[in-house]
């Protein structure tokens, strides 16, 4: 499970090092695609796995099944962790990100979402300001 915020700095390259207290979860690799916000999200192979069976139960002839997929598939790239920690951000995921130098990477439980430092700043601000309601289950 993943939780914590961890701030860094991506090197001119575009890496960005993973929090050394998840890096054994990372040790088989690692998925990295386009987070339904303005940031990028970060599975074990595990996790990546189970959401893709999930949508790939889907009906094929569904045409929102199908645009789930290719949502899902096409932007995600297949990271390792290389020997200093860090992993390289493909540039068309820092693009969609907008990441900058600053970047925050926070736990969302099932995955790390990977921000820039300045958006997850307004996020929480906004989160402060107006806290998401969960709709009582009955």
């Amino acid at each position: 499970m993943f939780t914590g915020q961890y701030d860094y700095s991506l090197d001119d390259r575009g890496r960005v090092p993973v929090p050394p207290k998840y890096r054994t979860d990372f040790k088989g690799g690692l998925f990295v695609t386009k987070g339904l916000d303005t940031c990028l999200s970060v599975y074990t192979p595990e996790r990546w796995e189970k959401l893709a069976a999930d949508v790939m139960d889907l009906p094929f002839t569904d045409p929102v099944a199908r645009d789930m997929r290719r949502m899902m598939a096409s932007p995600a790239f297949e990271l390792e962790v290389d020997k200093q920690g860090r992993i390289l951000l493909p540039a068309a995921l820092r693009d969609h990100a907008q990441l900058q130098q600053s970047v925050s990477i926070v736990g969302a439980f099932d995955c790390l979402e990977i921000w820039d430092a300045e958006k997850w700043r307004v996020k929480l601000e906004q989160l402060a300001a107006n806290p998401p309601q969960i709709p009582s289950q009955r």
